[in-house]
């Protein structure tokens, strides 16, 4: 399936994978702050606005089989989706079965289920932490992927700092030293990615927020 196809579909593959309100609005943040990026650009990139979006907007479809859905990941749920945990932790059981235990694994099996372009794939698995560890030269179109991810938090847009202290909290990489090593160099690869892409742009980081992405958001719901 074309990414286009992909992209105006995009609330039927939501309905269709269960995906809880609060995964919807997330992905759909990623894909307006990459979009607004993408927009804002002073030269071409390695890759079309079209792709990147497409893959902001189905990366965390799998995101059923890393959630235990205990207090800390329930409270995370909008209101009205906090009375189907039963049915998400059923859920959960299905897509391990089915796609993998893994989600990075299970976001590639889906997307292909999809029938997401391959080049839509190779953005998604380049995000991936573990592609980070094994070393990290990004295209420009990754690192706008990865970016907008990072500018993501379940509150809403955020700054880098913000979105870093909340997910080095929420998934404790500090509580060894080989979790802080990696948030250190993490947090110092995420840091030249801004450099690299605001230097390549109209708009400075601070003027992505909720209020500019706006425009992106209402086109997808």
């Amino acid at each position: 399936m074309e990414s286009s196809k992909i992209i105006k579909s995009i609330n039927s593959i939501y309905k269709k994978y269960h995906s809880p309100a609060n995964l919807q609005r997330h992905m759909k943040q990623v894909a307006a702050v990459a979009a607004l990026i993408c927009d804002n650009l002073k030269e071409p990139i390695e890759a079309d606005k079209e792709s990147i979006v497409c893959a902001a907007l189905i990366h965390d479809l799998a995101q059923f089989v890393k959630m235990q859905l205990d207090d800390a990941h329930t409270n995370l749920l909008d209101v009205e989706d906090r009375g189907k945990v039963g049915f998400y932790k059923e859920m959960r059981k299905e897509f391990i079965v089915k796609y993998d235990v893994d989600d990075d694994i299970a976001n590639t099996k889906i997307a292909q289920e999809i029938g997401a372009p391959k080049k839509v794939i190779k953005l998604m698995k380049s995000k991936q932490v573990k592609a980070f560890t094994k070393g990290w030269v990004k295209r420009f179109d990754e690192k706008i992927l990865l970016y907008a991810d990072m500018r993501c938090a379940p509150s809403g847009v955020v700054s880098i700092d913000e979105r870093l202290a909340e997910g080095y909290k929420r998934y404790g990489f500090s509580r060894d030293e080989k979790h802080k090593e990696f948030s250190r160099k993490f947090t110092l690869a995420l840091k030249q990615i801004e450099k690299e892409i605001f230097e390549k742009s109209k708009i400075k980081p601070g003027q992505i927020k909720s209020s500019s992405v706006q425009k992106y958001l209402d086109e997808w719901n």
